[in-house]
């Protein structure tokens, strides 16, 4: 069976809301779990950087997987 579990969601699909199974899949033998999202780069200034504040409001939504393994 799987083992490794990659989650690529926008926050628009519904994937994220598979946070709340982490505890499930953990019991069902699963051993990592990765959420991913993507974020632009601002580059409206010469040299390009991360958007902090859309960065800081996906740590806080994808957060709960981290509590739900614990």
């Amino acid at each position: 069976m799987f083992q490794r579990i990659l989650v690529a969601t926008d926050f628009k699909d519904g994937l994220h809301r598979s946070i709340h199974c982490v505890p499930s899949l953990a019991a069902s033998g699963i051993r990592s779990i990765v959420f991913l999202h993507t974020i632009p780069i601002l580059d409206d200034r010469e040299i390009p950087r991360p958007d902090e504040e859309r960065m800081q409001q996906a740590r806080e939504r994808l957060s709960l997987a981290v509590d739900a393994s614990k």
